[in-house]
């Protein structure tokens, strides 16, 4: 997998846990491990664009990445 939509926020320390955490709640809803690999990439994706467009790329942190996880499965259902 590749997705070429990262940016600086997700460069900070942290953000790593919060995308393993995100891929192993997938698993634990029943999802294949490719499937949740592959969302919890996007939705990891997805959230950082919060994080860049609302905090900036410098002194985001990953607090800031898990508290818009919510909002990028909503815009994700929504779509």
């Amino acid at each position: 997998l590749v997705h070429s939509g990262g940016n600086p926020a997700l460069a900070t320390a942290g953000t790593g846990d919060v995308l393993a955490g995100a891929i192993c709640g997938l698993l634990a809803q029943g999802l294949d491990l490719f499937g949740a690999a592959a969302l919890g990439v996007y939705l990891h994706g997805a959230a950082g664009s919060l994080v860049r467009d609302e905090v900036g790329d410098t002194g985001a942190l990953a607090s800031d990445l898990l508290l818009r996880l919510p909002r990028a499965i909503t815009a994700l259902r929504e779509a």
